[in-house]
């Protein structure tokens, strides 16, 4: 089973092969419609890396992993109809360490700016 984006193949845009169909993709992710007649590893021609997150029927799904030589994302697909997505998130690898980081950061920028702010303000330098 292989999955290309055109925009790395040469091939016409969005071109899937061995019966599954590219619904989308972008930098919102993969979006793929597939009808396998065996269960097999998907290798979808986009290079692996921990944020991605991959579903099949709206069922998250482990063993997403990246092929031993060249790195592309392999999928194990049972048999059958299935709508495949994969997902890149961030939030996934990090978790709360990622959403506190953020929190921090924006309290951080906004305290400065008030600062500066009331520096200015007391100053006159807005006058």
């Amino acid at each position: 089973l292989a999955i290309s984006d055109a925009r790395y193949s040469g091939a016409l845009p969005w071109h899937a092969a061995e019966g599954c169909q590219t619904e989308s993709w972008d930098y919102r992710g993969i979006r793929l419609n597939c009808d396998e007649k065996n269960a097999g590893d998907l290798r979808i021609r986009q290079f692996y890396f921990g944020i991605w997150q991959a579903s099949i029927d709206d069922h998250e799904v482990e063993g997403l992993h990246p092929e031993a030589h060249s790195g592309i994302m392999l999928l194990p697909v049972p048999a059958g109809r299935h709508e495949v997505r994969l997902t890149p998130s961030i939030d996934a690898v990090l978790g709360w360490r990622f959403i506190l980081a953020k929190g921090v950061s924006l309290a951080t920028i906004t305290g400065l700016l008030v600062t500066i702010f009331m520096r200015r303000r007391r100053s006159g330098a807005f006058l």
